[in-house]
């Protein structure tokens, strides 16, 4: 056997057809942990309102 390691090629995806634009534009930046907690406590508040108040 050869010292040599074998290399594993993996494939392309979408043959290069994806682009990502890192570029800062104007406007309000939310983070995935702010959209988060206002979901919960959004579907916590309509829970408790069912509570207090049914339908």
């Amino acid at each position: 056997m050869s010292s040599k390691k074998k290399k594993t090629v993996m494939p392309m995806s979408s043959a290069g057809l994806m682009s990502f634009y890192n570029t800062d534009e104007p406007g309000i930046k939310v983070t995935p942990t702010a959209i988060l907690a206002l979901t919960v406590s959004f579907i916590v508040i309509s829970i408790v309102l069912l509570v207090l108040k049914p339908v």
